[in-house]
Parts: structure tokens; sequence; C-alpha cells
């Protein structure tokens, strides 16, 4: 899987990943690779969201952000994330966290 964020940027999903302004590693995050993002309005949190690889999709966790996080499918329906509780982003969906957000794509 490919996700395209905001800014142009793609990165290849080859594994989990956290991702926020400065993300960090807790208890279980064994295998987890961490991706910082810019972020100069501080809306996505410190640790934002787990990133899981799934098979034509992307399993996101929101980590207790304080802004939250959502799915929005492509016919626009909302879908908000409980923190802790993986969800599922299909290929075409888009993952909104604070002001940022991402697609997911086909390799």
């Amino acid at each position: 899987m490919h996700l395209l964020f905001d800014d142009s940027q793609c990165l290849d999903l080859a594994g989990s990943i956290l991702i926020g302004r400065n993300p960090s590693y807790s208890d279980g995050d064994v295998g987890v690779h961490l991706v910082a993002l810019d972020d100069p309005d501080r809306t996505v949190s410190k640790t934002h969201l787990l990133i899981q690889p799934g098979v034509g999709s992307v399993w996101v966790t929101d980590r207790d952000s304080g802004n939250g996080s959502c799915i929005v499918d492509e016919d626009g329906n909302v879908r908000e994330l409980v923190p802790g509780k993986p969800e599922q982003a299909m290929i075409g969906h888009t993952v909104y966290f604070g002001d940022r957000y991402f697609q997911v794509e086909h390799p």
C-alpha cells in the first residue's frame, strides 16, 4: 500500500508505522517504524496514529490523540476513530488526523 499525504509525500507502507509530530514507542510497539510529520499548527499529536498494512487496506488506530481522527470513504461517509480501536481503511479512503490527511492507494 501507498499513503499519499496532503503535502504530496508518498509513503510505501511495508510494515507498521506510528505517525505524529514526534512519535515515540509505547509498550508492545515491536517492529514499528516512527514517521515524524511537519505540523507547524500543532494539530497533530506527538504520537497520533498507528498504521498497519492489511490485505487491500490499512488498519488505522488513533493513539488517544488530542484532535481525533476519522476515515472518509469515496462516498463521503465519515467514521470517527475510537482511541485504541483499529479501523480498516480501504484503497481510495482518506484518513484525517488533526489538520493533516492521507489517501490509501495501490502500490
